[in-house]
């Protein structure tokens, strides 16, 4: 009697919550707050996301995982993600966990499986609704019960010891897209273009310079997700009006140049993981995506030459939706230089050696801590290889999003 009566008052809560009016009020008035404190925002993220940077060198020095195994494990937490339903914010945020424990700790091949998806589980706790955080059943299933509970218990325990409890502290890209989008850049203009279409393309382009490794390590979340916004921005502007304007000619910074130059050479190499074409392309085509058919002809009419797709004949220009009304102007502080790989290396040119003494993995026989130089070289054995048959991470069937959807439902 008292579980009818319990599930009774949550279904009112929830029909309540759910009402449009309310939902309609809080909004306008979280809106209204962030519009206020926008600015302030984003100079903490700013600052907060110094202190959660990955180090590129200490990821080189890994003796059983390298960079093409960083593409294989991301290709296969963004296709989980996408299966779970999670946020964007929950998959930013597992790279960035993944890349920082990698950066401190010694990770077998064995196990980087298993660290992707204790992030992602670490990740969706922290920003998505408990509903939809997967349990360790879903877990299991999605690395064919590789790995049992009590691994990703204690896997978990280790990231968050290791990362000294302060997992979940990096500010997601699309954090800095919504601050940048709600408040009216001076290089800029949205009007006539819809702000759900720029969030779209511009989550999109930081979810790809999240494979590369040169924009992952080198470069701010907040250095990738403005050149992303001035990109989409440009390429949306040119599709609306037929106007077509170069993205350097309203950037005076030359370290953002360079960042939108490196998305833009992404982009153009057409080098996707296969999850990226199954959740934004239909039958791995560009043009079947509009957001991105825009970029594709933007990004041909800046290099001719190299773009390896042209423009249909008579392809006409297509409206994204009315326009939206803008926020005053607001100065928004630069994006802050980042160091670069070339600094890196001339440091470990220099000597100067740095080293990390950090515990041995939960899955690892290895009991005394273990050394972790930056710039040790050493030989990468022959990639491990299980005895039995599993699912190639590299290529993602299209079944694998088909299949039943796995149970998100906790397990008490």
């Amino acid at each position: 009697m008292h579980s009818h009566l319990s599930a009774a008052r949550r279904s009112t809560w929830n029909a309540r919550a759910a009402h449009p009016r309310v939902v309609q009020m809080e909004l306008m008035a979280h809106q209204i707050t962030c519009q206020e404190y926008s600015v302030d925002i984003l100079r903490h993220l700013i600052d907060i996301e110094q202190q959660s940077r990955p180090c590129f060198a200490s990821f080189e020095a890994q003796p059983e995982i390298s960079v093409q195994m960083r593409s294989l494990i991301f290709d296969f937490v963004m296709c989980c993600h996408t299966r779970l339903g999670l946020s964007s914010s929950t998959l930013f945020l597992c790279f960035n966990i993944i890349d920082r424990y990698c950066s401190r700790i010694i990770v077998k091949s064995a196990t980087y499986q298993l660290v992707a998806l204790c992030s992602l589980w670490l990740a969706s706790k922290y920003t998505d609704k408990k509903p939809r955080i997967p349990s360790l059943r879903a877990l299991q299933s999605l690395c064919c019960n590789q790995y049992s509970k009590r691994q990703f218990q204690d896997m978990e325990l280790h990231i968050l010891k290791s990362l000294n409890w302060m997992s979940c502290v990096a500010p997601p890209h699309d954090a800095f897209v919504d601050i940048l989008l709600k408040n009216k850049i001076s290089s800029l203009s949205y009007k006539g273009l819809n702000l759900n279409d720029l969030k779209y393309g511009a989550v999109v382009l930081c979810e790809l310079a999240c494979f590369d490794h040169v924009l992952a390590f080198d470069y701010n979340a907040s250095a990738v997700a403005l050149a992303a916004v001035t990109l989409i921005t440009h390429a949306l502007r040119y599709t609306v009006d037929g106007q077509f304007l170069h993205y350097s000619a309203m950037l005076k910074d030359l370290n953002l140049q360079r960042v939108c130059e490196l998305l833009l050479a992404r982009f153009r190499s057409r080098s996707f993981p296969s999850s990226f074409r199954l959740k934004y392309m239909s039958q791995g085509k560009l043009e079947s995506n509009p957001i991105l058919y825009s970029l594709l002809r933007y990004d041909a009419e800046l290099s001719p030459g190299q773009s390896s797709s042209s423009e249909p004949p008579g392809s006409s220009v297509t409206s994204w939706g009315p326009s939206i009304s803008r926020t005053p102007s607001i100065t928004v502080p630069p994006t802050p230089s980042t160091p670069s790989t070339a600094a890196l290396a001339a440091l470990n040119a220099s000597g100067a050696t740095k080293k990390m003494t950090t515990a041995a993995t939960p899955t690892s026989c290895v009991t005394s801590p273990i050394e972790f130089s930056g710039i040790s070289n050493i030989t990468r054995p022959a990639m491990f290889k299980r005895q039995h048959a599993k699912r190639d991470s590299s290529v993602m069937e299209a079944d694998f999003f088909d299949a039943t959807t796995v149970t998100c439902k906790r397990i008490h």
